[in-house]
Formats: structure tokens, C-alpha cells, sequence
């Protein structure tokens, strides 16, 4: 979602009208932090309801899915589907499984050090 005050707006009280209880805010994915997909998604999925409503109600929010080509053409991508969020929630499972075995291996080298240095 693109950010400006309007739209986080219409946005918000989307949410609220959809009894939408995370106190989170959305996230943009930034391509040099290893994290900020999974924030990005983690958040994202908790909108779910909110995003699909916008999609079946904002003009404004469909027209972030028109892309041009390089003739000029537009085309209507549309906002994420049913199997785009069943993706998303494939691969959060896979960043969660991945995020805790770094946990596991990082306490377990600083447990390592400790013993050593010791």
C-alpha cells in the first residue's frame, strides 16, 4: 500500500469498520533489510479482510494495480487474490521455521563462546 495521509485514511477507518484489532502498522518491504518481507507480510495478513474490502469498494485503491507497459498499455493486475494471501501465509510459516532455527543456532554459538571464554 502506498503511503500517504489520505489513503492511510480511508485506510484506518476501513479497519475500524471491519472490527480489524491490530494495533500494528503496515509496512513496506525495503530490498537491502533481510526482515522487512516478513514484517511486511506478518502485518499485511492481519489486513487481509481490510485489503479485500478496499479492493471491493475503492476506486482510488484499484487504480494501484494498473501497470504499463513499455508501449503504454495498461493493464489491470488486480489486488492479491485468494491464493496470493494462501502465499503469503506459505511463506510466513517458511520465514517463521527459518527465523527460529537462527534463534536456536545463534544462542547456541553464544553459549559456545561463553563456555570457551570461560
Amino acid at each position: 500500500m502506498r503511503s500517504s495521509p489520505s489513503r492511510l485514511l480511508v485506510f484506518k477507518k476501513c479497519a475500524e469498520k471491519l472490527h480489524v484489532k491490530c494495533k500494528k502498522s503496515l509496512w513496506l518491504d525495503v530490498a537491502t533489510r533481510w526482515n522487512s518481507t516478513y514484517l511486511m507480510l506478518e502485518v499485511a495478513e492481519k489486513f487481509e479482510k481490510v485489503f479485500v474490502r478496499l479492493g471491493q469498494s475503492e476506486l482510488r485503491y484499484m487504480s494501484y494495480f494498473l501497470k504499463v507497459d513499455s508501449k503504454g498499455n495498461k493493464k489491470n493486475i488486480g489486488p492479491p487474490s485468494l491464493e496470493d494471501w494462501e502465499n503469503a501465509r506459505t511463506l510466513l510459516k517458511v520465514f517463521k521455521d527459518l527465523l527460529h532455527g537462527y534463534i536456536e543456532i545463534f544462542w547456541l554459538i553464544a553459549y559456545y563462546i561463553k563456555f570457551f571464554l570461560q
